[in-house]
């Protein structure tokens, strides 16, 4: 779920159809192997080694904390200035949104995949993620990892995982290349039930796999909610919605969250509950509303 914001804020996502995944080839490591293996509709097993809803900033400067989904969220709303120097990886979710979008400093993205055992991530599930940021950035984007975390237990905060991604990380961020963070955890997110995926800073957002598969049913498979949930947090990193930018869209009841069923940022692809809020597989991509953002923040806006 999404967890962009001060106070726990809500979950969210969106409705939508079973589409192709973005465009691009499919995501491999730097000697052109797929980074996972999947096959069909299986997981499979990270090489062994090392170890929520979303997050959202009240300032590009802020020391982030965790929004969180639900009926009655507690809502926050962000206020990054537009015009100052955008290095917040390690700030509030969306305070590095700028970096990762305009053209410069950063000319490439590297998408850090960290897994623990039994989490491991789908290789359609990052494909498409991996073909997304390529159209959305207009960046050379490539997966690095899968990188082995130890467990944490049956639930894992906010905290924890800012943690994992600092110490378990092995690609550093540069001038040129900006680094997102994804962690595939186990069992579930310990600061809000029901949370299938969460944003927790600027660069880091986690995955939490057994939630994926006990959210699934015949409307909504766990691969398409895993597609579209892996995108809904790396929206969140992307400043949406109105995050980074005050558009006033954003839903009042979930901030952070699209009101539209049909965008990937409606509150309920976050959330265990995905399958009952839509009735059908959610969506997977971002609507018009959402690329219209991306592109004024990807512009100086």
């Amino acid at each position: 779920m999404l967890l962009v914001c001060l106070a726990l804020l809500a979950a969210g996502c969106s409705k939508g159809s079973e589409g192709e995944g973005a465009g691009g080839p499919p995501a491999t490591n730097p000697d052109g192997s797929p980074l996972v293996d999947d096959g069909d509709d299986s997981t499979t097993t990270a090489p062994a080694g090392n170890g929520t809803p979303t997050t959202r900033p009240n300032s590009a400067s802020e020391t982030p904390t965790t929004t969180r989904g639900g009926p009655s969220p507690t809502t926050t709303r962000p206020s990054p200035s537009p015009n100052a120097p955008d290095s917040g990886a390690k700030a509030g979710v969306g305070a590095f949104a700028r970096t990762l979008l305009r053209p410069q400093p950063a000319t490439s993205i590297v998408v850090e995949v960290l897994v623990q055992q039994g989490a491991e991530p789908r290789q359609s599930a990052l494909d498409h993620l991996v073909g997304t940021l390529r159209e959305v950035t207009g960046k050379s984007v490539s997966l690095s990892g899968p990188v082995s975390l130890p467990t944490s237990g049956d639930r894992t905060s906010a905290q924890q995982i800012r943690e994992m991604s600092d110490r378990y990380s092995r690609t550093p961020h540069t001038s040129s290349r900006a680094v997102i963070r994804l962690l595939y955890l186990t069992g579930d997110f310990a600061d809000e039930e029901r949370v299938i995926g969460v944003a927790v800073r600027g660069d880091t957002a986690a995955i939490f796999k057994e939630t994926v598969r006990n959210s699934s049913s015949p409307f909504a498979t766990a691969a398409v909610i895993e597609e579209a949930v892996v995108v809904h947090e790396i929206g969140h990193l992307l400043g949406l919605v109105d995050i980074a930018l005050n558009t006033g869209r954003a839903d009042p009841e979930y901030p952070g969250h699209s009101r539209n069923e049909g965008s990937v940022m409606y509150w309920a692809v976050e959330s265990s509950l995905v399958g009952q809020a839509l009735g059908g597989p959610p969506a997977r991509t971002f609507d018009a509303d959402d690329r219209a953002d991306l592109n004024r923040l990807r512009n100086g806006a």
